[in-house]
């Protein structure tokens, strides 16, 4: 049972306050981690996060449905079972981050993001938008894709893809795939119309502020 609730502020890389939400004392304080926030279970969904400062923070079982996270700085983030469906991660930097366990990243948006060494294990990526990612020696296996997620033009050089389902994920001749790994072979689709960069620039708002509940 929850008594008190502590107040934390989301920063921009600017400093700007993004989000102001209210935290159970039962997470432990920010003070505990070396840095970044202690967000570990907080619901977010739907908050306007557009280049937040994340550096480092524990979004474990963290709810971030619909959230819009384009150009946030999540470098270092630990999200194990976090939810991102129909979340925003354009142009993220999430290099490297461990998003397993598995996260639902189900139509979750990463146009140009940079998922470089990423630790995805176990990822749900169904319909997701990978779309000119960067995924070199991310680590993959064994994520989700399918569905149509899409993979047009995302650099997996070194990405480790044992026992990643790729079956109905969209590829085209400009995704770059590790060394000896056969699209076909996994089931993916060839997108024979080019490349698509599908990036939306961020929505500007006032900080946004949410309560999480007992």
């Amino acid at each position: 049972m929850v008594s008190e609730a502590r107040q934390i502020e989301i920063r921009d890389c600017y400093g700007d306050t993004l989000v102001v939400c209210f935290a159970p004392q039962r997470m432990a304080p920010a003070a505990a981690l070396v840095s970044g926030l202690a967000l570990a279970g907080i619901d977010l969904e739907g908050a306007r996060l557009h280049a937040a400062d994340l550096y480092w923070a524990d979004l474990d079982q963290a709810i971030l449905r619909g959230a819009v996270l384009t150009r946030a700085d999540m470098r270092g983030v630990r999200a194990t079972a976090a939810d991102f469906t129909d979340a925003e991660l354009n142009l993220v930097s999430l290099s490297p981050d461990n998003i397993g366990g598995p996260a639902d990243c189900t139509r979750a948006r990463f146009v140009r993001a940079n998922l470089r060494g990423a630790k995805m294990q176990g990822a749900v990526l169904r319909k997701a938008d990978l779309s000119g990612a960067d995924l070199r020696e991310a680590d993959l296996g064994p994520s989700r894709f399918g569905g149509t997620a899409d993979l047009s033009g995302a650099i997996l050089t070194g990405a480790r893809l044992q026992n990643t389902r790729l079956k109905g994920a969209i590829y085209d001749d400009q995704t770059v795939f590790p060394r000896g790994f056969q699209p076909r072979a996994a089931g993916m689709i060839m997108n024979r119309r080019g490349t698509i960069l599908r990036g939306a620039e961020p929505r500007d708002a006032e900080p946004w502020v949410h309560r999480i509940s007992g």
